[in-house]
């Protein structure tokens, strides 16, 4: 193999193996991070910062060491480093005893690999560019397409394919054990005896090492729940993200996605663990809903409290992620919606399937919202997703979704529909086009008993008194008290302002 064709081909590499582990670099951040907006930018800083390094390093290389076969054998270290360096890094994280070291162990990770793959990018182009001649400039362009060609192709088979069937803690050892498989190509062509041998004879058993000591999917749970792996029922990744499960006997099995938490598998309105009742409250408000939509599938449990209202004809569920069906096939409390023929379940992006909807309006749409601070938040809770809402929700229908704190969420709603609250507590907000807060008490009454009986619940005795009144008389929280509370002007949340993303709710303490 000439040197041309070798510098080709591990600038490729180097291309594929650089965005592969930023990839997953930046899941397992994010993972951490509770997927905040900031932390793209912050793992996309701390790898461009790493190219950086690397270059500098590179070009330094190459100009201390002219001689090709030397060039070559540090293109081999190198290469041999960043093997070890992916390779280990899953280990290594899951043995380190403190978690409030990760995120820092993380970021000096993803500096490190991405220094040491781009000092290759220098290497090879000196190497592609030996004895070229006239011919210089396009063995440079030959390199430097191969790169950008890796560096492409790379993430695009990792976030579409290797996810859903390695994982990323495989796609990070796959990386190093490639890695590897170059030191060993590389240092075999020089001839040099002291680093080849010593070189040669590194990477074989490193190679075999990483794979026996591969942590599995330890790595992820590792992250979310240190060293305790026994308390998560379930867990999996796909390309759409990461779903886990806590076990807790008393409030219910937790569900998490992306390391946050989504809800508990519990249909109890008494419990209550979940806030259950604020689904409970929709049986009260409508008379008769006969179609429902559910944005978010999340535990399951509150399309099950939808599912059991007895005029419910149809309950569409759009979810983005399947690792939630899952869930509902794991928990038998909620895997009765998989039977259910009135259910359809849709695995899609919320906002786009709403924007191809064409059929009927809803009586019912509830949108299982993640918290406002999540990165992409602000999707389901701007004002144009609300116009897109409103487009599909019937006259006398109602839109419930969750504020999960926000102000800026209410005043939004104000602003769009004729009638918005919140209800307190609850950090729930509840919107029309017609004013739903006073529905009549009996005819409530008899729909949350038939809504009851059908989950096999108690419908009767004092704790149904208690969550019957509290129900048919809510406490309602208008957007002019909650922003005299707040002590600011509130704003609308739109999809350019990104409000609720960058800025903490700002609710007092003691206000509901």
């Amino acid at each position: 193999m000439k040197d041309r064709t070798l510098a080709a081909l591990v600038s490729f590499a180097a291309g594929a193996m650089s965005l592969a582990a930023e990839v997953v670099w930046l899941r397992w951040i994010a993972f951490v991070e509770l997927n905040t907006p900031q932390t793209l930018g912050l793992v996309l800083g701390v790898f461009l910062f790493g190219i950086v390094s690397g270059a500098l390093l590179g070009r330094d290389l190459c100009a201390r060491l002219p001689d090709p076969d030397e060039l070559k054998q540090r293109m081999g270290l190198l290469l041999l480093a960043s093997g070890l360096l992916d390779g280990l890094a899953p280990a290594a994280l899951t043995w380190m005893g403190d978690p409030n070291l990760l995120p820092l162990a993380m970021y000096c990770f993803t500096y490190l690999t991405a220094t040491v793959k781009a000092t290759l990018f220098p290497i090879v182009h000196h190497l592609g560019s030996q004895g070229a001649g006239q011919a210089t400039g396009r063995s440079v362009a030959r390199v430097y397409f191969m790169n950008i060609l890796g560096a492409t192709a790379s993430p695009l088979l990792v976030s579409f394919w290797l996810l859903d069937h390695l994982g990323s803690d495989r796609v990070l050892q796959g990386v190093g054990l490639l890695a590897l498989a170059l030191a060993t190509l590389v240092l075999a062509r020089t001839r040099t005896s002291g680093w080849h041998r010593a070189g040669t004879l590194l990477a074989a058993p490193a190679a075999l090492g990483l794979v026996l000591v591969s942590p599995g999917d330890r790595v992820l749970r590792h992250l979310a729940f240190g060293a305790d792996f026994t308390r998560l029922p379930l867990f999996i990744e796909n390309r759409q993200g990461i779903v886990h499960t806590t076990h807790n006997p008393t409030l219910g099995d937790g569900v998490f996605g992306g390391n946050v938490y989504d809800g508990r598998i519990n249909l109890d309105p008494y419990r209550d663990s979940n806030g259950i009742t604020r689904a409970y409250l929709l049986t009260v408000l409508h008379p008769h809903p006969r179609r429902a939509l559910e944005i978010g599938l999340g535990s399951g449990s509150w399309a099950r409290v939808l599912a059991a209202i007895p005029s419910l004809e149809r309950l569409d569920i759009v979810e983005i992620n399947p690792a939630y069906l899952e869930v509902l096939r794991h928990y038998p409390a909620v895997r009765p919606l998989l039977a259910d023929p009135r259910v359809h379940i849709h695995i899609d992006d919320g906002r786009r399937w709403l924007r191809r909807y064409r059929g009927a309006p809803y009586d019912l749409i509830l949108s299982n919202t993640t918290h406002h601070w999540r990165a992409y938040a602000t999707n389901l809770l701007s004002v144009q997703f609300l116009e897109i809402v409103q487009a599909h929700l019937a006259p006398d229908g109602i839109f419930a979704y969750n504020s999960t704190g926000s102000p800026d969420v209410l005043y939004t709603a104000s602003r769009r529909f004729p009638f918005a609250f919140e209800w307190s507590p609850g950090y729930f907000v509840y919107a029309g086009r017609r004013d739903f807060r006073h529905p009549e008490p009996r005819a409530a009454r008899r729909r949350l008993q038939a809504t009851l009986a059908r989950l096999g619940l108690p419908a009767r005795g004092p704790a149904f008194e208690r969550l019957a009144e509290r129900l048919t008389h809510p406490r309602w929280i208008d957007a002019a008290t909650l922003e005299e509370a707040v002590g600011r002007p509130l704003e609308r949340v739109t999809d350019r302002n990104l409000l609720t993303e960058y800025r903490r709710s700002g609710r007092p303490a003691a206000f509901p």
